[in-house]
């Protein structure tokens, strides 16, 4: 055990000594539950951000965000991309939805992808693990990830407009939110040139590995980490005290510069040569080799949901819901000048559930459906021969159609002194991938007007998944308990067929059909204390995989990359302590957050990617009209690293905020945040480019907000 967790245990410790005056804390209700409980009666463990600390983040992506939460963290490729972490593992084993729904993106596919969730005008955000998250589907077995914007709920009339702007990326930024009657319309818009970094792009370790001379530190502009962003949603609320119906239609449009990954023309690529020809000087319609081709992502994301609920009190049942949604996604990963990949998506989803209180039980059944309909085209992957896997890289990945249909269950019991929650859901799930032949005679290079689908035939899993939890009550607010979880998993379509190059990544990938679906035994022990003003929260997890995928570069390659299968477990603890003390003339609130999550392979060998201790503190207090705020985050070294890793050195992030909400000017809120004050080099493992780009050097931000 490190350092860090001699001081869990110290603060453990005294905290069940220590008693504060204080006012008791404000009872926080967990949307994701079915019965809408308190925080402190729902068996699984949750993490939640309110409204207060999603607008006063200043991040850009959902990952960076929820990075301050213990066992999360972000992807991180570059200021516009960062994709949640949680213990350790993220994509498909991770549900990522908007008021409870699937928000169709394509971000399983790979890093480089952006969640469909802006940021903006979110109310909340609710972060699950354990039982509950049977409820949303085969794609949540690390956790689920839920947001809930303002648009399909009812409420006052009102309008918002906040406006920003970030030194670091002369980043502009300005989002609206009116609410008139039982309608609501959001809009925004930001705008960022390349960011600035505190020191050479690459780390030191990986030019360490190249042989290459380490530059003398210095402030520059990262390449190719610009982003423009803006979306428009409307939405609606009727109803009465028994029926709501409410829906939401929403367009958002990206474009961002994915870092780390330009190179020149005139370098040698090994293998990596564009439709199958070297590069000379007449390349590219006359492009200069010495110019360098970087990586950009143009995005369209179109969504409509739809929610039907009524109130069947009364009877046997209590309540009956149904949920539609439906999404249409589509990307283009531009190399240079030309266009190297295409993504198109759509997706309908299916959910319709009932609750009952069958004796003490209170029990929420349901079934879902849900149908993925996904094309890729990779425009350099022919090499002219018509046989469609020349030296231009292979197509990334095929047509496919991916349907499931599930049936699920979540039943709670609580008496005087116990929490009891059982949870079981089977689900059938069928995907199927088409491939183009090319006609040798007729098919010209990059003309893909003509080609042929041949169907590799349907590949079918069937998945039970369960789970129990429980918990006693203890007198002093003390709850204690635990949970036992099955989970299994199918693969993704990238990991069955992916075939050739990931531009974006500049790699290629290659996935297996003959991949086992992932069966995972998960047990989680927990403690939580509730106090006056004072909360304790502390987990200990172990999760043992069987068949666990993951992508592996392969020996004596530079970018060619398997996904492969072996047992694997994932450990770890997390630890928060929340309180408040009040003086004088005003309170000081403080909050302690701490994991440590471990990876190991059945081989021996550590799971890439996995996040090093971390610990966060922060401090804020209220001083008249002016808030100010501290937030320290330290993240070790990582050195327990996977094959063809290199380690991470330890940063620590000094974040300072006020905010100013002037009495005399009612809605008025001014706010200033200079993240990383010290302008420290921050560098993540869990980020795929974190040796090629860091996060951003010292910003300061500003906001002016107005609401009436």
């Amino acid at each position: 055990m490190k350092a860090f967790k001699w001081a869990v245990v110290l603060l453990l410790t005294s905290v069940f000594e220590t008693s504060l005056s204080a006012q008791e804390i404000n009872e926080i209700i967990v949307y994701s539950n079915p019965y809408k409980k308190s925080v402190d009666k729902v068996i699984s463990t949750v993490d939640i951000l309110d409204q207060d600390e999603i607008s006063s983040s200043s991040d850009l992506s959902l990952g960076s965000l929820l990075a301050k939460l213990p066992g999360l963290d972000s992807s991180g490729y570059g200021p516009s991309v960062g994709q949640p972490i949680i213990r350790g593992l993220g994509g498909f084993r991770i549900g990522v939805l908007n008021n409870g729904m699937s928000t169709g993106d394509i971000a399983y596919t790979g890093d480089d992808h952006s969640n469909g969730v802006p940021i903006h005008n979110l109310e909340r955000i609710e972060v699950l693990k354990g039982p509950a998250t049977l409820r949303y589907g085969p794609y949540s077995s690390s956790g689920v990830v839920n947001s809930f914007n303002k648009l399909m709920t009812s409420g006052e009339n009102e309008t918002s407009l906040t406006l920003g702007y970030g030194d670091s990326a002369d980043e502009n930024s300005a989002s609206l939110f009116t609410r008139m009657g039982n309608f609501a319309l959001s809009a925004y818009y930001e705008d960022a040139d390349n960011m600035r970094i505190p020191t050479h792009a690459e780390s030191v370790a990986q030019l360490q590995s190249e042989g290459e001379e380490i530059p003398a530190d210095r402030s520059q502009d990262a390449e190719n980490t610009f982003g423009e962003n803006q979306g428009i949603s409307f939405g609606g609320n009727f109803g009465n005290d028994r029926t709501t119906l409410s829906f939401l239609i929403a367009a958002d449009d990206k474009t961002y510069g994915v870092p780390g990954h330009s190179h020149g023309h005139g370098e040698d690529h090994d293998g990596d040569d564009h439709d199958g020809d070297d590069h000379d000087e007449d390349d590219h319609d006359g492009e200069e080799h010495g110019e360098e081709e970087s990586v950009q992502i143009d995005s369209e994301h179109r969504t409509f949901q739809a929610r039907l609920s009524h109130d069947l009190s009364g009877n046997l049942f209590n309540s009956i819901r149904a949920d539609l949604s439906h999404s249409s996604f589509e990307q283009e990963e531009m190399e240079g000048a030309e266009t190297g990949i295409q993504y198109e998506q759509d997706e309908s989803n299916f959910r319709v559930e009932a609750s009952a209180n069958i004796g003490n039980w209170q029990t929420t059944f349901g079934s879902n459906y849900r149908d993925m309909d996904l094309k890729v085209i990779s425009e350099s992957h022919d090499d002219g021969d018509g046989d469609g896997d020349g030296d231009g890289h292979g197509q990334y990945l095929p047509e496919s159609d991916r349907s499931e249909i599930g049936l699920f269950f979540l039943s709670q019991l609580e008496n005087e002194s116990w929490l009891i929650e059982l949870a079981g859901r089977y689900d059938s799930i069928e995907q199927e991938a088409f491939r183009e032949e090319h006609d040798d005679d007729d098919d010209d290079e990059g003309d893909h007007g003509d080609e042929d689908h041949e169907s590799h035939g349907a590949i079918d899993h069937n998945l039970t998944n369960l789970s129990i939890g429980l918990a006693k009550k203890f007198d002093g607010g003390l709850l204690f308990g635990g949970s036992l979880s099955h989970t299994e998993r199918a693969p993704s379509q990238v990991e069955l067929f992916a075939g050739g190059k990931h531009v974006a990544a500049q790699r290629e990938e290659f996935g297996d059909e003959d991949l086992n679906k992932e069966k995972s035994l998960s047990t989680e022990i927990y403690l939580r204390k509730k106090w006056g003003d004072s909360s304790l929260r502390l987990a200990i997890f172990d999760n043992d995989y069987e068949d666990f995928i993951y992508l592996q570069k392969r020996a004596g390659s530079e970018d060619e990359f398997d996904f492969l299968q072996q047992d694997a477990e994932i450990s770890g603890l997390e630890f928060s302590y929340d309180t408040s003390v009040n003086f004088s003339e005003y309170k000081l609130l403080t909050s302690l957050r701490y994991s440590l999550i471990e990876g190991e392979l059945d081989n021996g060998s550590n799971l890439p990617r996995i996040p090093p201790e971390k610990l966060m503190l922060g401090l804020s207090s209220k001083v008249g009209e002016v808030l100010y705020k501290v937030d320290f985050t330290h993240n070790s070294k990582q050195d327990d690293i996977g094959l063809n890793e290199l380690p991470t050195d330890s940063f620590t992030q000094v974040d300072l905020g006020a905010e100013w909400t002037p009495s005399s000017f009612n809605g008025l809120k001014v706010s200033a945040l200079i993240r990383n004050a010290t302008d420290e080099e921050i560098r993540r493992h869990t980020s795929a480019i974190k040796d090629l780009v860091p996060e951003s050097g010292r910003d300061i931000r500003l906001s002016l907000g107005f609401s009436f």
